[in-house]
């Protein structure tokens, strides 16, 4: 028996989303590949968000856990590999069944840009997560956005940060970037991207220009794209298909927007179904 909606993604849009249905009596089910709060969970600070103080991205994403808690929403933890239409309804497959329903919502947010000339070993990752348990390294940083300096700044709590940019002006938050430049646990290589990475023992080799060290880790954060593995044109452009968050507003990266994204997206699948189309 299908449900009316299939939300694939428990980032902050699909959270939202899932909150307004289930305020509306509508019946969906939420699947998450990973973990809940998509890139909240790499964040330093979270400084956006109407009437709410500063918040760390693990106090963030603790908020939508308490909340998914208290409607007792459930997440179904489980990687949908693809999505079919039959008539009016989808069918999602996932690695632990294949569900159906009237209406489906992508919120899988957004894949790092990478460079696999780097990827040389299992110290060099796209996600901070993946390095938060790290403590007293040296952690190289190839970016020149703002997930970078964030990064940077979260990192520098247990390490020694360097962060390698393209340019000397950055299209940044000022507050972000005063912050970065005043931290003595990190330096900040102005126009001196890096070049090149090969493993030297247990360490990283990383040059840049002229520059050569060894590292312990390197993070790459040089951007991201929307993760649309799942869509075919012909979904793409099915209006029972809805696009929420990042994986619709790309590199915007802004949780306000991605929540309220989901909200509306969630009411117009409700004026839909109160319309039954």
């Amino acid at each position: 028996m299908p449900v009316d909606v299939i939300i694939v993604g428990a980032g902050p849009a699909g959270i939202a989303c899932a909150v307004q249905l289930k305020h509306q009596g509508v019946k969906f089910v939420l699947l998450e590949s990973k973990w809940i709060g998509g890139l909240l969970v790499n964040a330093n600070l979270v400084e956006n968000m109407p009437f709410l103080p500063p918040l760390s991205g693990a106090e963030a994403v603790g908020l939508l856990k308490e909340k998914l808690k208290d409607l007792e929403i459930k997440v179904t933890y489980s990687t949908v590999t693809s999505i079919e239409k039959s008539g009016n309804v989808f069918n999602v497959t996932h690695s632990s069944g294949r569900l159906s329903a009237r209406y489906v919502v992508i919120a899988t947010g957004t894949v790092p840009k990478r460079i696999e000339s780097f990827e040389v070993s299992p110290k060099v990752v796209y996600e901070p997560l993946e390095l938060f348990s790290v403590s007293e390294k040296k952690i190289a940083i190839a970016g020149s956005g703002e997930a970078a300096f964030d990064s940077a700044l979260s990192l520098s709590k247990s390490n020694r940060v360097t962060l390698f940019t393209k340019h000397s002006e950055f299209h940044i938050s000022p507050h972000l970037h005063s912050r970065v430049a005043k931290n003595e646990k990190i330096v900040i290589m102005h126009s001196n991207p890096i070049k090149r990475v090969c493993e030297k023992g247990d360490k990283l080799l990383i040059m840049a220009g002229s520059f050569k060290d060894c590292y312990d880790n390197l993070l790459i954060s040089i951007g991201r794209k929307a993760n649309r593995r799942l869509l075919s044109p012909e979904l793409l452009n099915d209006k029972r298909i809805f696009l929420a968050g990042d994986v619709k507003h790309g590199k915007l990266g802004q949780v306000a927007i991605a929540l309220g994204n989901g909200i509306e997206v969630a009411q117009n699948i409700v004026s839909y179904l109160r319309n039954k189309t």
